[in-house]
């Protein structure tokens, strides 16, 4: 049976596989020779230097950059942040998945709601003290002045 050649062996029959698998290799690397970022957002990290931030300002920070396009690593208040950002930003699924999973994250619940609702101050026993005091200030002022006491009497 005759062996059919394939595209390796045409390669090293014509002198080429070294440079092949030269760029090949390659392939995946950056300029510095470390692996390159998918989407090509890689920054510098004294981009972030000092610069961190709870999860929920990270996920509120991208979402209301989502759709600004001037945006920039440096204004991201974390590197976090940033890279939730641009993994948002990539694609539609992104932006739906962040949105459906992430964002959601951030709304109180029924329950908390409701608790908060129910520990909601309207004022009103405020309200009814205040007329209270009113009251008894009035009160105090028709009546006849009290004995003052002097310092030697304290």
């Amino acid at each position: 049976m005759a062996k059919k050649d394939n595209a390796f062996d045409k390669l090293r029959d014509a002198g080429k596989l070294d440079q092949y698998n030269e760029i090949v290799g390659n392939l995946g690397q950056t300029s510095n020779n470390r692996p390159a970022r998918q989407g090509g957002n890689g920054v510098p990290a004294a981009t972030f230097e000092g610069k961190t931030a709870p999860v929920a300002d990270v996920i509120h920070w991208v979402a209301e950059n989502l759709v600004v396009n001037d945006v920039e690593a440096s204004d991201a208040p974390s590197a976090s942040a940033w890279a939730m950002l641009t993994w948002a930003q990539s694609d539609a699924t992104n932006r739906a998945e962040f949105w459906r999973n992430v964002y959601t994250k951030l709304l109180p619940s029924r329950a908390q709601l409701e608790a908060i609702e129910r520990f909601h101050d309207d004022g009103r026993e405020l309200n009814e003290l205040e007329d209270e005091l009113l009251r008894m200030a009035r009160e105090a002022s028709l009546a006849e002045p009290a004995e003052t006491l002097t310092e030697a009497d304290a």
